[in-house]
């Protein structure tokens, strides 16, 4: 099964954006319609033939949480420390965990990860995509793109 741009459906997916709280797979001329969450690489190689796969019913990914910027610094300050510490502790830049805190950036789920231990807080959830199997065949036909019919639950 081609795996398509969820906006355009046309080319294949380079980047995982944001746009209106609806992650997205975009194409390269896509992606700057929303907020890069992550790029992605092509999981195959040019001389390997794209194989048929059934479409799972349900997906599991990490994502960082919506409040993450308020969480960060809220708990930072309660607790006292310059944010110069945090940054050396857990081996980042304080200029990068200041963009975090003020939500220009949002942090890679390594640097959330880091952030959870060391301030001992919740940055992280576990977000399950589902498609039925009547949409998952829509879908697979090209009749629409899978933006369109995804139901997001956080657990």
């Amino acid at each position: 099964m081609d795996v398509f741009c969820d906006i355009c459906g046309r080319g294949e997916p380079a980047a995982m954006v944001l746009i209106e709280g609806a992650r997205l797979a975009a194409c390269r001329s896509c992606a700057g319609h929303g907020k890069l969450l992550h790029r992605i690489e092509s999981k195959l190689m040019p001389t390997q033939e794209k194989q048929e796969k059934p479409m799972p019913r349900s997906i599991g990914e990490d994502e960082i949480v919506e409040d993450y910027a308020a969480r960060v610094k809220s708990k930072r300050e309660q607790i006292g420390l310059p944010l110069a510490v945090i940054a050396e502790k857990i081996n980042e830049k304080e200029s990068y965990l200041d963009h975090i805190e003020t939500g220009k950036l949002m942090p890679t789920i390594a640097v959330a990860r880091k952030l959870e231990k060391e301030l001992g807080i919740k940055l992280i959830e576990k977000v399950y995509t589902e498609v039925s199997s009547s949409i998952a065949k829509s879908i697979a036909s090209r009749d629409a793109t899978l933006g369109e019919f995804i139901v997001q639950k956080k657990k």
